[in-house]
């Protein structure tokens, strides 16, 4: 059992004066998001979990890690450009030593289904982490 939040999605209500009306973000645990960086995997290791999350829900390598880490970067679902990421800005919280939340931002998302798959693609990311821990 987990003794904490690891991650909260925010902003998921529709907005109807939006061009996006899906967007949304997502609050990563610092401490976490520090582990992930920290564990230095090979090119291989991330090949075969993201080409394992992409046959779960059907996109082609949805995930981009950060470098050799097993942080996520970003989740691309390869249509329109619909992604959710971390930009440079959030992801320099752990290089301060920042101890606050990192937010992940989409980009495009204009119905539910996409959200729901960013949401989902994410959330497999946290349940099976630690696959890109063990050796």
């Amino acid at each position: 059992m987990i003794d904490k939040i690891l991650w909260q999605p925010y902003g998921l209500k529709p907005s109807k004066n939006a061009t996006n009306p899906y967007d949304f973000s997502i609050y990563l645990d610092w401490e976490f998001a520090n582990k992930m960086m920290q564990n230095k995997i090979l090119e291989s290791k991330q090949f075969r979990f993201n080409k394992a999350i992409g046959e779960i829900y059907g996109f082609q390598l949805p995930l981009q890690f950060h470098e050799n880490t097993s942080l996520l970067e970003s989740i691309n679902l390869g249509m329109n450009g619909r992604w959710l990421n971390l930009d440079n800005s959030e992801r320099k919280k752990l290089d301060q030593n920042k101890k606050e939340p990192l937010q992940f931002y989409s980009h495009n998302i204009d119905n539910s289904t996409d959200q729901l798959n960013l949401l989902k693609i994410f959330e497999s990311w946290i349940n099976y982490h630690p696959s890109l821990l063990a050796d």
